[in-house]
């Protein structure tokens, strides 16, 4: 049984011929591949804001699970219908930093903040690169970290300078949440300078310099999303590249973002979205 997902343009998507998801959607209906559109994501499941047909009938997925309730289990069936959505993802520019509540989690925001939070679900996601997939993904180890309040000066313009002091001396964990509130509430003049001193005092280094303090990288998110307060979060979070096949397990709770390429990832159902 062949199936026609549900396509996604949102702006970061890649355009055209370039995107994996372009190929998969438009073979599937037999149209043409707009090189204006950004293609980014292709639904696979039941979700209420993008289901699946069936492409031989057109009917939705979820009207041939519940007529056929032995494809997916009948106690899976009366409980989710289908207990997870499947994505084609193309990633053109970085999405924005994200972290999913925990089951126990999302039953409290939910009950506190009903219109924020609709979900009761958490959010585990499992992704497979497609090609290579630059990622951000959970905090890096402490050592890396102080590595660079230690030899990035620009840091100072946006975090105290006594607060950065005190953690190389004792990195207490109340005073790590601190720099990286400080870092998430600056003033957008403020980031656009120290942006700007940033790539100014590494323009003329050596690609080797370059390259230990990721410069080409925020370089690139500084023309995606200038003045953005999450461009130096690439020096608190792992950033790594996962080859052809090459997979993660992302649980609730770890920041993540992916920035550049194709992947395909299974997430557990919610509604919130």
């Amino acid at each position: 049984m062949e199936l026609i997902g549900h396509l996604q343009t949102y702006e970061w998507g890649k355009y055209g011929k370039e995107s994996v998801v372009a190929w998969l959607y438009c073979n599937s209906i037999d149209c043409r591949i707009d090189s204006e559109t950004p293609y980014a994501e292709l639904w696979i499941g039941v979700h209420k804001n993008g289901e699946s047909r069936i492409k031989d009938c057109l009917h939705p997925l979820s009207e041939f699970l519940s007529k056929n309730t032995h494809v997916i289990g009948g106690l899976t069936s009366e409980m989710w219908c289908l207990p997870f959505l499947f994505k084609v993802v193309s990633v053109n520019k970085a999405l924005p930093i994200q972290v999913h509540p925990s089951k126990v989690q999302a039953l409290d925001l939910r009950k506190r903040m009903p219109r924020i939070y609709k979900d009761v679900n958490h959010k585990p996601k499992m992704i497979i690169a497609l090609n290579d997939l630059q990622v951000l993904c959970a905090f890096r180890p402490l050592r890396q970290i102080r590595r660079f309040l230690r030899e990035v000066p620009e840091l100072e313009m946006i975090i105290p300078k006594e607060l950065i002091r005190n953690y190389l001396i004792k990195p207490r964990k109340e005073w790590f949440i601190q720099m990286l509130l400080n870092i998430l509430s600056r003033e957008e003049d403020v980031m656009e300078t120290t942006i700007t001193c940033f790539l100014q005092r590494l323009e003329n280094e050596s690609e080797e310099n370059k390259t230990r303090y990721l410069y080409n990288l925020i370089k690139k998110f500084s023309e995606w999303c200038p003045n953005d307060v999450g461009i130096f979060m690439c020096y608190f979070l792992n950033y790594f590249t996962l080859e052809s096949g090459e997979s993660i397990f992302i649980a609730p709770g770890i920041p993540h973002s992916y920035i550049q390429g194709g992947l395909v990832r299974s997430v557990c159902f919610i509604s919130s979205y």
